[in-house]
């Protein structure tokens, strides 16, 4: 069986990292510590496919995001064509 007194320190760890400018694995990770098999440890070397939708989720991105997206996209395009006129001006 899991040791117990395990799955609280690898949870903390995993929550504790952050890491900017490059990709890791730490949101794998901690969707891994979370995993209700993984703290049953019934682990064996099928664990990651046979818990792979739960393992590689991905957050679904809401119309607002898409709206706020679409907002600032059209914002950085009329600065640009502002650039580009005054720059024609000149």
């Amino acid at each position: 069986m899991f040791n117990e007194a395990v799955r609280p320190v690898l949870t903390s760890a995993a929550i504790m990292w952050q890491v900017s400018g490059l990709h890791t694995n730490l949101e794998f990770l901690r969707r891994m510590v979370a995993n209700p098999a993984f703290a049953a440890a019934e682990l064996d070397t099928q664990f990651i496919s046979e818990h792979q939708q739960q393992l590689f989720a991905t957050e679904q991105l809401t119309p607002a995001f898409w709206a706020f997206a679409a907002a600032l996209l059209h914002q950085v395009l009329v600065a640009e064509v502002r650039i580009v006129k005054q720059r024609r001006r000149q």
